[in-house]
């Protein structure tokens, strides 16, 4: 197909798109408050958290740059400022990453970890507001991907799915 042909159907898809992000980003500001900040944490590895920045790995695409969620200082200055894509920290230190609201990855093996008392005083756990992802759904960051990413965590918010 030549460009010609392709440009009407482009700016169908680009405008569907922006209609899309604007109605999951609407669902969130119905149900989180506007100064909250977020961070994507994987525990999957047993002795490290990989704290997520933005650069599209885990959904991070879909949380910061489609819904504009807004990360914790510490991710932002010490991940996405540096233009890293993750950090990996120690359990003792993970919580100088974590403030509001915390977005874990999951896997097969999740279930079996046993998480460290840390993890009980963090202060997303003790408020109950931690979402779970399936990492096999958010490794992609292509656009289509990060927009199923970014509707499906607007929709975990609004039913408060932790």
């Amino acid at each position: 197909m030549t460009l010609q042909i392709m440009k009407p159907f482009m700016k169908k898809w680009l405008a569907d798109f922006d209609q899309r992000v604007a109605a999951a980003k609407d669902k969130i500001t119905a149900v989180i408050p506007a100064d909250a900040t977020f961070t994507i944490a994987d525990y999957t590895f047993e002795k490290n958290v990989m704290i997520i920045g933005d650069q599209g790995e885990r959904g991070s695409k879909a949380v910061y740059k489609l819904l504009g969620l807004t990360p914790s200082a510490r991710v932002q200055s010490d991940i996405i400022d540096k233009k890293e894509g993750r950090l990996d920290v120690s359990w003792e230190t993970v919580g100088d990453y974590i403030v509001d609201y915390l977005i874990v990855m999951r896997n097969e093996t999740s279930d079996s970890l046993k998480l460290p008392t840390t993890w009980t005083t963090l202060e997303p756990v003790k408020n109950n507001n931690v979402y779970e992802l399936e990492i096999r759904k958010y490794f992609n960051s292509d656009p289509l991907s990060a927009l199923y990413q970014a509707e499906e965590i607007a929709d975990l918010f609004v039913k408060g799915n932790k």
